[in-house]
């Protein structure tokens, strides 16, 4: 197995959600379409 580089990514702030995304707009996204509807 080949050891997983470490990348800067972004995670959801948002309570007891464990989101990751690569870009910071992309989590603005994902915290729009799941947890603001």
């Amino acid at each position: 197995d080949e050891p997983i580089p470490k990348k800067i990514a972004f995670q959801c702030t948002w309570k007891g959600c464990q989101a990751i995304r690569p870009t910071c707009p992309e989590i603005e996204a994902h915290v729009r379409e799941k947890h603001l509807g």
